[in-house]
C-alpha cells in the first residue's frame, strides 16, 4: 500500500470512529436523584487485614467501581460506605483484593433495594461465608413504592413499571411525578392513567426532545427516563447526515475556514491557540449553524501553524477545549487540533501517486507492524530509526547481511502494512 493511500485511509478510518464522539454535546450519564440512598457494607475479618480488600459494587444498569474500607474495623468489621443516586431495584457487591487476586467469597452478591426509596442500608458479612450468609438491615431507610423502569414510548407519552403493585388506598396522582431536561427544564405532565397491578403510563403536555436526556422523579427516588435510540433514526439521519468534503479546517488564500459536525449543540465556539499545549486561547469566536447538524466560522485571515478547540453548550451544560474531530494533524498529546494547508504539505510527485490495486483480496499479505519497533535496533542498518523516513530506505541490511526494513518485508512476502500506532500520545 503506497503512502498517500495510507494516509487517507487512516484519516478516513478516524473520522469514521470520531463521528459519534463529535456529537460533542451529548448529555453525560448522570442522573440528580430527590433523595439518595446510603450503603454500609461492614465486612469482618479475623485478622483485621482491611487493607488488602475493597468491595467492588455496581447498582443495577450502572457501572460498577471500587471502594475502599474506610477503618480500621470494630466488633462488626471495617466499612465502606457507596451513594446511589438513581433509583435501583437492587444493587450488586464483591468483596474482593482490589487486583481481583482474589474474592471473599468468589461470586457474586445482591442487596434487595426494590423497596427502598433513600435513606440508609446496613449489609453485614463475615470472611470465609457461604454467598447467601449476609444479612441487611433496612431499619434506617425510608421505604415505599418506587419506578422500576420508565420508557418514553413516543415524545407525549412515557411507559411506567413499579417495583410492587400499589396498596388499594394509594392514590397517585401526576402531580408525584416530575420529568426534567439536564438543564433543569421541567416537563408538564397532563395524566396518569393506570394499565395493569404494576404497569402505568404517563401523558404529556408537551412533547420530549429525544436529543436531550431526562430524569423522572416519583414522589422521592429518580432514575434515568429511557429514550429511543435517536441517533440511529431514520430521522435523525434524514436531518443531519452531511455530505461535504469540508469538515475540518480549510486554508484558502488569506481566509481560514472551519465546520465541524455537532448537530446536538446550541452553540459552539472556536478556541484559537498559540501553541499546541499550554496557554490561554489568543481568540475565541462564536460560530454559526449552517444546517444538517454542521457549525462554520470563517476567519478572515491565515491561521496556519495556529492550534484550535471547540466548546459546545447543550442543555445547561458547556463542553471546553473539544478537539475537532475532523483535524488533520495535533498539538501536544492530541489535546488540540492543528491548522494546516495540507497542500503545501504535499512532497513531489504525491499528486501523481497511485494505489496498487489486486485482482483478488486474498491476494494481499498483510504485516501489521509499530512504526518504531520496524526500524529501532541497534543494528538494523537503518538510518531513520523508529521514524516514518525508515520505511524509505532500501538496500539495508545487519552486521550480518541479513535485509531489513522494507527489503525484508519483501522478502517475507509481504505486500501490505497496517501502521499502528500512528497517533501522538504520551
Amino acid at each position: 500500500m503506497n503512502a498517500k493511500n495510507l494516509s487517507k485511509r487512516l484519516i478516513a478510518s478516524v473520522v469514521a470512529v470520531m463521528l459519534v464522539l463529535s456529537c460533542f454535546a451529548l448529555p453525560a450519564m448522570m442522573v440528580q436523584a430527590a433523595s439518595e440512598t446510603i450503603i454500609n457494607i461492614h465486612y469482618l475479618r479475623d485478622d483485621g487485614d482491611y487493607a488488602s480488600w475493597d468491595v467492588w459494587a455496581w447498582a443495577d444498569g450502572l457501572d460498577g467501581a471500587g471502594h475502599t474500607f474506610t477503618d480500621t474495623g470494630d466488633e462488626k468489621g471495617a466499612v465502606t460506605t457507596i451513594t446511589i443516586t438513581q433509583s435501583t431495584p437492587k444493587m450488586g457487591f464483591i468483596v474482593r483484593k482490589p487486583d481481583w487476586s482474589a474474592k471473599d467469597p468468589d461470586g457474586d452478591r445482591y442487596v434487595d433495594l426494590s423497596g427502598v426509596v433513600s435513606g440508609t442500608v446496613d449489609v453485614y458479612c463475615v470472611s470465609g461465608s457461604e454467598l447467601a450468609d449476609f444479612t441487611v438491615d433496612y431499619s434506617k431507610a425510608v421505604t415505599g413504592l418506587k419506578i422500576k423502569e420508565a420508557v418514553a414510548e413516543s415524545r407525549t407519552e412515557v411507559a411506567i413499571s413499579f417495583t410492587s403493585a400499589p396498596a388499594e388506598d394509594d392514590e397517585i396522582t401526576p402531580s408525584q411525578f416530575s420529568i426534567t431536561s439536564a438543564s433543569g427544564a421541567e416537563v408538564a405532565i397532563g395524566s396518569y392513567n393506570r394499565v395493569s397491578d404494576t404497569t402505568a403510563s404517563l401523558e404529556l403536555s408537551e412533547e420530549l426532545d429525544y436529543a436531550k436526556e431526562y430524569t423522572i422523579t416519583f414522589r422521592d427516588a429518580s432514575m434515568k427516563l429511557t429514550l429511543p435510540d435517536y441517533f440511529s433514526s431514520k430521522e435523525f439521519e434524514e436531518l443531519y447526515t452531511y455530505t461535504g468534503d469540508d469538515l475540518g479546517v480549510t486554508v484558502v488564500a488569506d481566509t481560514t475556514n472551519f465546520r465541524v459536525w455537532a448537530p446536538t449543540a446550541e452553540k459552539m465556539e472556536l478556541n484559537i491557540y498559540a501553541e499546541g499545549n499550554g496557554g490561554e486561547a489568543e481568540q475565541v469566536f462564536e460560530m454559526t449553524s449552517a444546517g444538517k447538524g454542521t457549525w462554520v466560522l470563517t476567519a478572515s485571515s491565515n491561521l496556519t501553524g495556529k492550534y484550535y478547540t471547540y466548546t459546545a453548550y447543550f442543555d445547561g451544560k458547556v463542553n471546553k477545549d473539544i478537539v475537532d474531530p475532523y483535524a488533520r494533524t495535533v498539538g501536544v498529546n492530541g489535546k488540540r487540533g492543528m491548522i494546516v494547508d495540507l497542500a503545501s504539505t504535499n512532497p513531489q510527485g504525491w499528486d501523481s501517486d497511485s494505489r496498487h490495486t489486486y485482482k483478488n483480496v486474498t491476494d494481499m499479505e498483510i504485516y501489521e507492524l509499530h512504526v518504531r519497533d520496524f526500524s529501532v535496533a541497534a543494528n538494523s542498518g537503518i538510518q531513520n530509526k523508529g521514524k516514518y523516513l525508515a520505511f524509505t530506505e532500501t538496500g539495508t541490511k545487519t552486521e550480518d547481511g541479513v535485509a531489513t526494513g522494507i527489503d525484508h518485508l519483501v522478502d517475507l512476502g509481504v505486500t501490505s502494512v497496517h501502521l499502528l500506532p500512528v497517533y501522538d500520545y504520551g
